[in-house]
Protein backbone atom coordinates (compact mmCIF):
# COMPACT_ATOMS: atom_id res chain seq x y z
CA UNK A 1 0.00 0.00 0.00
CA UNK A 2 1.25 3.15 -0.26
CA UNK A 3 2.24 5.89 2.17
CA UNK A 4 0.43 8.86 3.22
CA UNK A 5 3.62 10.80 2.34
CA UNK A 6 3.32 9.83 -1.40
CA UNK A 7 -0.41 10.73 -1.77
CA UNK A 8 0.45 14.13 -0.36
CA UNK A 9 2.69 14.94 -2.44
CA UNK A 10 1.01 13.86 -6.22
CA UNK A 11 0.61 16.30 -8.52
CA UNK A 12 -0.14 14.03 -11.14
CA UNK A 13 -3.58 15.93 -12.45
CA UNK A 14 -5.19 19.48 -13.46
CA UNK A 15 -7.80 19.43 -10.40
CA UNK A 16 -4.57 19.01 -8.18
CA UNK A 17 -3.30 22.14 -9.38
CA UNK A 18 -6.28 24.00 -9.36
CA UNK A 19 -7.47 22.99 -5.40
CA UNK A 20 -3.95 24.85 -4.63
CA UNK A 21 -6.09 28.17 -5.60
CA UNK A 22 -9.23 27.94 -3.95
CA UNK A 23 -9.00 30.40 -1.35
CA UNK A 24 -9.95 28.33 2.35
CA UNK A 25 -9.52 25.10 1.18
CA UNK A 26 -7.29 23.23 2.86
CA UNK A 27 -4.65 21.29 -0.15
CA UNK A 28 -4.87 17.86 1.26
CA UNK A 29 -5.84 15.17 -0.96
CA UNK A 30 -7.64 12.11 1.15
CA UNK A 31 -6.74 8.73 1.89
CA UNK A 32 -8.98 5.84 2.29
CA UNK A 33 -10.05 4.41 5.67
CA UNK A 34 -10.91 0.80 6.46
CA UNK A 35 -9.60 -2.15 7.87
CA UNK A 36 -6.77 -3.93 5.73
CA UNK A 37 -9.01 -7.68 6.21
CA UNK A 38 -12.15 -5.34 4.74
CA UNK A 39 -14.20 -7.70 2.10
CA UNK A 40 -16.75 -4.51 1.01
CA UNK A 41 -14.83 -1.89 -0.55
CA UNK A 42 -17.06 1.27 -0.78
CA UNK A 43 -16.14 3.95 -4.19
CA UNK A 44 -17.58 7.00 -4.57
CA UNK A 45 -16.21 10.34 -6.58
CA UNK A 46 -13.92 12.17 -4.62
CA UNK A 47 -13.76 14.21 -1.64
CA UNK A 48 -16.00 17.57 -0.41
CA UNK A 49 -14.98 20.58 1.76
CA UNK A 50 -15.79 18.44 5.11
CA UNK A 51 -13.81 15.55 4.06
CA UNK A 52 -11.05 17.21 3.13
CA UNK A 53 -11.13 18.79 6.57
CA UNK A 54 -11.28 16.01 8.59
CA UNK A 55 -9.20 13.94 6.29
CA UNK A 56 -11.48 10.83 5.91
CA UNK A 57 -14.37 10.24 3.15
CA UNK A 58 -17.28 10.42 3.41
CA UNK A 59 -18.05 12.18 7.03
CA UNK A 60 -20.26 15.63 5.45
CA UNK A 61 -23.60 15.07 4.57
CA UNK A 62 -23.27 12.66 2.20
CA UNK A 63 -21.51 10.51 4.67
CA UNK A 64 -25.06 10.77 6.71
CA UNK A 65 -26.78 9.51 3.75
CA UNK A 66 -24.82 6.92 3.13
CA UNK A 67 -24.40 6.04 7.32
CA UNK A 68 -27.97 5.66 6.96
CA UNK A 69 -27.89 3.31 3.57
CA UNK A 70 -25.09 0.83 5.55
CA UNK A 71 -27.80 0.80 8.78
CA UNK A 72 -30.56 -0.27 6.69
CA UNK A 73 -27.99 -2.84 4.77
CA UNK A 74 -27.38 -4.31 7.99
CA UNK A 75 -23.76 -3.06 7.23
CA UNK A 76 -21.13 -2.18 10.01
CA UNK A 77 -19.03 1.07 8.37
CA UNK A 78 -16.05 -0.05 10.42
CA UNK A 79 -16.12 -3.44 8.57
CA UNK A 80 -15.74 -1.60 5.36
CA UNK A 81 -12.56 0.20 2.97
CA UNK A 82 -14.01 3.51 1.91
CA UNK A 83 -12.11 5.31 -0.37
CA UNK A 84 -12.80 7.56 -3.97
CA UNK A 85 -11.83 7.39 -7.60
CA UNK A 86 -9.99 11.32 -7.01
CA UNK A 87 -8.49 12.01 -4.20
CA UNK A 88 -8.66 15.80 -4.50
CA UNK A 89 -11.75 18.22 -3.42
CA UNK A 90 -12.99 20.23 -6.41
CA UNK A 91 -15.96 22.62 -5.36
CA UNK A 92 -19.47 21.18 -6.31
CA UNK A 93 -20.04 23.22 -9.44
CA UNK A 94 -16.30 21.35 -11.09
CA UNK A 95 -16.62 17.78 -11.51
CA UNK A 96 -13.24 15.96 -12.04
CA UNK A 97 -12.22 15.45 -15.73
CA UNK A 98 -12.01 11.78 -16.97
CA UNK A 99 -8.07 11.90 -17.36
CA UNK A 100 -8.09 12.75 -13.78
CA UNK A 101 -10.08 10.22 -12.48
CA UNK A 102 -8.18 7.48 -14.82
CA UNK A 103 -5.02 8.87 -13.89
CA UNK A 104 -5.84 8.92 -9.50
CA UNK A 105 -7.64 5.46 -10.13
CA UNK A 106 -4.23 4.31 -12.16
CA UNK A 107 -1.64 5.81 -9.85
CA UNK A 108 -3.98 5.22 -6.23
CA UNK A 109 -6.70 2.97 -6.24
CA UNK A 110 -5.30 0.18 -8.01
CA UNK A 111 -2.58 -0.25 -5.41
CA UNK A 112 -5.31 -0.03 -2.91
CA UNK A 113 -7.56 -2.77 -4.06
CA UNK A 114 -4.77 -5.24 -5.80
CA UNK A 115 -3.67 -5.40 -1.94
CA UNK A 116 -7.45 -5.68 -0.54
CA UNK A 117 -7.72 -8.86 -3.01
CA UNK A 118 -4.83 -10.35 -2.18
CA UNK A 119 -6.10 -13.20 0.37
CA UNK A 120 -10.21 -12.46 -0.12
CA UNK A 121 -13.00 -11.67 -2.92
CA UNK A 122 -14.05 -8.18 -2.64
CA UNK A 123 -17.39 -7.07 -2.95
CA UNK A 124 -17.13 -3.65 -4.34
CA UNK A 125 -20.19 -0.72 -3.89
CA UNK A 126 -20.37 1.45 -6.75
CA UNK A 127 -21.25 5.24 -5.70
CA UNK A 128 -22.36 7.57 -8.48
CA UNK A 129 -21.89 6.88 -11.81
CA UNK A 130 -17.53 7.82 -11.73
CA UNK A 131 -17.67 4.82 -9.59
CA UNK A 132 -19.35 2.65 -11.88
CA UNK A 133 -17.22 3.66 -14.97
CA UNK A 134 -14.47 3.03 -13.39
CA UNK A 135 -15.58 -1.08 -13.71
CA UNK A 136 -17.94 -0.81 -16.86
CA UNK A 137 -17.14 2.88 -19.05
CA UNK A 138 -20.36 2.85 -20.87
CA UNK A 139 -22.42 2.01 -18.21
CA UNK A 140 -24.91 4.82 -15.81
CA UNK A 141 -25.90 4.19 -12.72
CA UNK A 142 -29.64 4.86 -13.67
CA UNK A 143 -29.76 1.73 -15.68
CA UNK A 144 -27.83 -0.82 -12.99
CA UNK A 145 -28.87 0.31 -9.34
CA UNK A 146 -29.65 -2.15 -7.16
CA UNK A 147 -28.24 -4.90 -9.21
CA UNK A 148 -24.69 -6.23 -8.76
CA UNK A 149 -22.50 -7.95 -11.68
CA UNK A 150 -18.94 -9.60 -12.45
CA UNK A 151 -16.35 -7.52 -14.51
CA UNK A 152 -12.65 -7.57 -15.01
CA UNK A 153 -10.87 -6.48 -12.42
CA UNK A 154 -8.94 -3.03 -13.53
CA UNK A 155 -6.22 -3.87 -11.47
CA UNK A 156 -5.90 -7.45 -12.77
CA UNK A 157 -7.60 -8.02 -15.91
CA UNK A 158 -6.79 -12.17 -15.87
CA UNK A 159 -9.27 -12.30 -12.57
CA UNK A 160 -12.84 -11.10 -11.90
CA UNK A 161 -14.70 -8.62 -9.51
CA UNK A 162 -18.22 -8.56 -8.15
CA UNK A 163 -19.63 -4.80 -8.31
CA UNK A 164 -22.65 -3.64 -6.83
CA UNK A 165 -24.29 -0.32 -8.10
CA UNK A 166 -25.99 2.44 -5.91
CA UNK A 167 -26.53 6.14 -6.29
CA UNK A 168 -23.92 8.43 -4.69
CA UNK A 169 -25.31 9.10 -1.63
CA UNK A 170 -24.70 13.07 -2.53
CA UNK A 171 -27.89 12.54 -5.19
CA UNK A 172 -30.14 11.49 -2.14
CA UNK A 173 -29.51 15.03 -0.73
CA UNK A 174 -30.45 16.23 -4.16
CA UNK A 175 -33.94 14.28 -5.25
CA UNK A 176 -36.33 12.40 -3.33
CA UNK A 177 -37.10 10.08 -5.50
CA UNK A 178 -33.14 9.08 -5.52
CA UNK A 179 -33.48 9.24 -1.83
CA UNK A 180 -35.95 6.48 -2.11
CA UNK A 181 -34.11 4.60 -4.12
CA UNK A 182 -31.01 4.47 -2.02
CA UNK A 183 -32.25 4.05 1.28
CA UNK A 184 -34.69 1.24 0.66
CA UNK A 185 -34.32 -0.32 -2.72
CA UNK A 186 -30.46 -0.19 -2.79
CA UNK A 187 -30.03 -0.99 0.90
CA UNK A 188 -32.36 -3.70 0.59
CA UNK A 189 -30.78 -5.27 -2.22
CA UNK A 190 -27.08 -4.84 -1.07
CA UNK A 191 -28.48 -6.45 1.81
CA UNK A 192 -29.67 -9.42 0.41
CA UNK A 193 -26.11 -9.71 -1.64
CA UNK A 194 -24.10 -9.54 1.63
CA UNK A 195 -26.44 -12.27 3.35
CA UNK A 196 -25.39 -14.52 0.51
CA UNK A 197 -21.85 -13.69 1.02
CA UNK A 198 -21.77 -14.69 4.61
CA UNK A 199 -21.20 -10.68 5.47
CA UNK A 200 -24.42 -9.60 6.81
Amino acid sequence: MYAAYELAECNLCQERLFVKRVEGVIDAPVPPNGPPNAKVVLIGRNPGKEEIRQGRSFVGPAGQQLDRMLIAANLPRRLCWITNIGKCFTPSEVKPSPRCLRTCAGQWLNQELAELSLNQELLIVALGDEALKYFEPEAYVGMLHGTSFFTPKPWLPSQRVEVFVSYHPSAALRSTAVKRFFLQNDAAALKASLRERGIA
